[in-house]
């Protein structure tokens, strides 16, 4: 009898951390942010970011795994306020690093652009420089501009810095309510709103305008001056011992599949110069010169 004690004791030793690490649940967050999350449609999750997700959740098959859906703004606060939640849609920043365990760079993306209607390019005119890009710093402080803005977004450091110089002016928009993208474009394209510019790629704003009643021809997009001509996505979760350890279990599968797999992803939402010029970035970036800080 004390011998089958000793026996059911030392199985139950085996399996109970088992069953611990495979009862963990990770809340995945991601948001209405086509064409990287499509969440209704003919692509519903087939954008890029829900293609990467499915492929890093396979990665980690001892984990429970539940889906939501927020805001940029809901997302990062779930992060500071719980210790399970993970998300494929981050950017990198200093104040974010307090709190979340980043992945290295799973995507490169082209930039950010400012995105305004035709009717609206005549007023640009004294803000473009000799490359055909927007001197934004200028344009704001004219404080002659609407722009829209998604709540919670970050756009990368450089436009970062010049929104946070003139986001008390009064005359940016910052969009809270779900459906962010889809929202500010139609804000945008709406002779009854003010906004007459917004910020964010190129391929959401073409996707959003095939997928509703205005036509593609209605907005241009320019780069921002000094801004670099793309930016990392990164996966990131609660800094918490789980958050990291999950970060830690899936860096080589980003390392194998982001010059491939990840990158068809995108490449599949991109007009062909785009993807032309993508694919000699990712070389750059990735291959050519690779920094500690992203690898």
């Amino acid at each position: 009898m004390k011998r089958f004690r000793f026996c059911r004791l030392m199985t139950l030793l085996v399996i109970l951390p088992a069953l611990s690490k495979a009862s963990e649940t990770i809340v995945w967050y991601s948001l209405d942010f086509s064409p990287a999350f499509i969440v209704e449609g003919q692509y519903q999750h087939q954008g890029y970011l829900d293609l990467v997700q499915k492929e890093i959740v396979k990665d980690l098959p001892t984990y429970h795994h539940v889906y939501k859906q927020g805001n940029f703004a809901r997302i990062i606060k779930e992060m500071q306020t719980n210790d399970n939640v993970c998300s494929v849609s981050l950017l990198k920043t200093p104040e974010r690093e307090q709190f979340i365990a980043y992945s290295i760079a799973h995507s490169l993306i082209l930039a950010n652009s400012l995105i305004v209607k035709k009717a609206s390019v005549e007023k640009l005119i004294p803000y473009l420089t000799s490359n055909n890009t927007v001197d934004l710093d200028s344009l704001l402080g004219s404080r002659t501009f609407v722009l829209g803005l998604a709540k919670g977004r970050k756009y990368g450091a450089e436009l970062d810095a010049i929104l946070n110089k003139h986001r008390d002016n009064g005359l940016i928009y910052q969009r809270a309510s779900g459906e962010q993208s889809k929202g500010l474009i139609r804000m945008l394209l709406s002779d009854k709103r003010d906004i007459e510019g917004i910020l964010g790629y190129p391929d959401e704003a073409q996707y959003v305008l095939k997928q509703s009643y205005f036509g593609n021809e209605q907005v241009v997009s320019y780069l921002v001056e000094g801004s670099p001509a793309y930016i990392l996505g990164y996966a990131g979760c609660s800094k918490s011992s789980l958050g990291q350890t999950v970060i830690g279990q899936i860096e080589s599968l980003i390392r194998e599949n982001r010059m491939g797999k990840f990158a068809a992803f995108y490449q599949q939402w991109q007009a062909q110069a785009n993807k032309s010029a993508h694919q000699q970035l990712l070389q750059h970036v990735f291959i050519d010169t690779p920094d500690e800080s992203y690898q």
